[in-house]
């Protein structure tokens, strides 16, 4: 995220016609109130092979707004 570090990459949304990735699947929180969501890729910014680092446009509140099983979105405007 953009604000720090948060969650884990546990898979891929695909399209099942044109195999196509829709969204991420990121298990966010800690242990106790763990969560599943979705980031899709237009919020992709870059993959940091060497690291295992996928960063996203997307800030702590944004991924903590989001419901469980939902799509992350920026919550507010940046400019």
């Amino acid at each position: 995220v953009l604000d720090g570090k948060m969650g884990k990459l546990t898979g891929f949304q695909v399209d099942d016609k044109t195999w196509e990735i829709r969204a991420l699947v990121v298990n966010v929180g800690p242990w106790y109130r763990r969560k599943t969501i979705l980031v899709g890729t237009g919020d992709l910014v870059r993959i940091v092979e060497a690291d295992a680092v996928v960063e996203v446009a997307l800030t702590r509140g944004d991924i903590l707004a989001t419901a469980r099983n939902q799509t992350a979105c920026a919550q507010t405007a940046r400019g």
